[in-house]
């Protein structure tokens, strides 16, 4: 959805993407592959204008979304501790509350992986109470007018 409000809002910018959806649960893909969301599921942290742009409400009060962003997104069932890595190189990861859960060293072992799956210039967005503080990773953050990012460490990624 904000990929295609960037693209209504930039005329002159063509946003060709497509998203890979990935969850350790079956049970979380499966729900996403329904694509019927609850007033409850949806409204958490959903703008009412985009759930009216993007969403339909069906006979049985659920929301559907459109096939205009449905289409581009790919659900895949993938543990980010032993997922094989995939050729394509991805511009943006977006990782939210997963490293919370887990000890140290996997933490670094999944940020490894994942900095492994960025394109040159991708960049790799954590959630708010995730951060790289004593860990030695294949990553540097960077700021953004005021949101931290991250990028592969640039001498890492020419040497692999």
């Amino acid at each position: 959805m904000l990929l295609e409000e960037y693209r209504i809002k930039t005329t002159n910018f063509c946003v060709n993407s497509s998203i890979l959806a990935t969850d350790v649960s079956t049970k979380a893909l499966q729900k996403a592959a329904t694509e019927k969301f609850s007033q409850l599921e949806i409204q958490r942290g959903l703008p009412p204008q985009l759930l009216v742009k993007y969403f339909t409400k069906d006979i049985e009060n659920f929301w559907t979304l459109k096939n205009s962003v449905r289409e581009r997104v790919e659900l895949k069932l993938r543990n980010l501790l032993n997922f094989e890595p995939s050729p394509e190189k991805f511009d943006l990861i977006l990782c939210r509350n997963i490293l919370i859960y887990q000890r140290v060293e996997k933490r670094v072992h999944i940020l490894n992986r994942l900095a492994s799956q960025l394109s040159p210039d991708g960049i790799l967005l954590l959630g708010a109470g995730e951060s790289l503080v004593g860990m030695k990773t294949q990553l540097e953050t960077f700021d953004i007018g005021g949101v931290i990012f991250l990028r592969r460490i640039l001498a890492m990624s020419q040497a692999a």
